[in-house]
């Protein structure tokens, strides 16, 4: 007993003062947003602001790049001198105070994954985030439940039979979406650490499931769907692949289909034939669904774009300029519609550079290819996540926690390369 209880205060020892300031935010973050889920005073922006300052506070301390996240921080420096220039040149703003929340988003953004990829190193640093994923599925889990049972869940437009669990966010998809990013995070910390699937683990991913159900966020079924295929895909030989991947596919189709929440998608053919997409204001008779007025949206944005494709309307003002007061829900045209062709740019390499990541999961570490797949799963279906559905750029907890768990994937497990010089340029 004294030799575990020693180890374990060398691990605890060895937990860089950095990601202790992170993490400890994170935490802080997390429980903002369960205050104001139960209608507490959350502090939330308070919090955010906090976050932008530890993270920048890190990179001041250490003025490194770590060279698996230089693209993605090339593009997240490229998407804040864009949004410089287009409040600089452009017109004037209707929300500017939505431009100062999107530019100290992306320092938060750039900073927290360039002080995650050079400090979350070795075992301590994976069991903390390790820790830290188990406490926020249960927190998330255990709202859901009450916000199923107390009837305090969010109700949907047309839909009064179910209220959607949306746990310590504010809406049921990003809270979908964070639940199967902490899940494949979990999986991923406990391949790294090579520890057991035990009974503990397996409850949290069954709490975790549950919770997801309960938001009913289709856009993160379909994400959590490519995970499990592709991790699948990754792990199995080529004989089981094929074996294995129709009843998965056709467990995903009939949860689809039991759930009830893809019928009305059912129009969209007829949306297709009728709609008039050279139109400057949309027909209700026609956009009765969730996918026809992102369509319609889309349409429209996108002669938005046009208008002022080099500075754009300005940066955070996509729901301001809508035709129906909503984000673009697709993150290329949303950055092309606020800030112009050089935002775009800047979007690209941004997801460029996190796909890239993928490539610097050790290859010597236990369970690599499941890693990979995970991390790779995760990439696949984020990728139409912010293509058709959503553009991530506001829901702060969401882009974080993808952060993490991508720089966990690619973390070194060694006992404590502290200097770095392998990871940072």
């Amino acid at each position: 007993m004294t030799g575990t209880t020693a180890r374990a205060q060398d691990t605890a020892l060895s937990l860089p003062n950095a990601i202790r300031l992170l993490l400890g935010l994170l935490y802080l973050r997390l429980i903002s947003g369960a205050a104001a889920a139960l209608g507490l005073p959350d502090g939330a922006r308070f919090v955010t602001l906090a976050l932008a300052g530890a993270a920048a506070l890190v990179f001041l301390a250490d003025p490194r790049i770590a060279r698996p996240t230089a693209l993605a921080l090339m593009g997240f420096a490229l998407w804040l001198i864009a949004c410089a220039l287009s409040v600089t040149f452009g017109s004037a703003l209707p929300l500017p105070d939505l431009a100062a929340t999107q530019m100290v988003l992306l320092v938060l953004y750039g900073a927290m994954l360039n002080g995650l990829a050079l400090h979350l190193r070795g075992p301590a640093g994976v069991a903390a985030v390790r820790r830290f994923l188990a406490v926020f599925i249960l927190t998330g889990a255990a709202l859901a439940f009450h916000q199923a049972a107390s009837g305090t869940g969010f109700a949907e437009a047309g839909r009064s039979t179910y209220l959607r669990a949306f746990g310590p966010d504010v809406h049921p998809v990003s809270f979908g979406l964070q639940l199967v990013v902490a899940l494949a995070g979990l999986e991923i910390a406990r391949l790294r650490s090579g520890a057991r699937l035990g009974a503990g683990m397996v409850a949290l991913y069954l709490l975790g499931g549950a919770a997801l159900y309960l938001s009913f966020a289709r856009t993160a079924w379909v994400v959590l769907l490519l995970v499990v295929l592709l991790t699948v895909w990754s792990r199995s030989r080529p004989a089981l692949r094929l074996a294995l991947m129709p009843p998965l596919a056709g467990a995903g189709i009939v949860l689809a289909l039991a759930s009830g929440r893809f019928d009305d998608l059912t129009s969209l053919s007829f949306f297709l034939e009728h709609y008039d997409f050279s139109a400057s204001t949309y027909d209700f008779r026609y956009v009765d669904n969730s996918l026809s007025w992102r369509i319609a949206n889309w349409s429209m944005g996108l002669r938005l774009a046009l208008e002022q494709p080099l500075t754009g309307q300005g940066p955070g003002q996509a729901a301001a300029v809508s035709a129906f007061g909503l984000q673009m829900h697709n993150l290329f045209l949303e950055a092309l519609v606020e800030v112009g062709a050089l935002g775009l740019i800047a979007v690209v390499l941004v997801v460029a550079g996190l796909g890239r990541m993928r490539h610097h999961v050790p290859g010597g570490c236990a369970n690599g290819r499941a890693v990979r797949g995970l991390v790779g799963g995760l990439g696949l279906g984020l990728l139409p996540t912010i293509t058709l559905s959503t553009s991530l750029v506001g829901q702060t907890m969401t882009v974080l926690l993808l952060a993490l768990v991508f720089v966990l994937a690619i973390a070194p497990t060694a006992p404590d390369p502290s200097k770095g010089t392998t990871d940072a340029g």
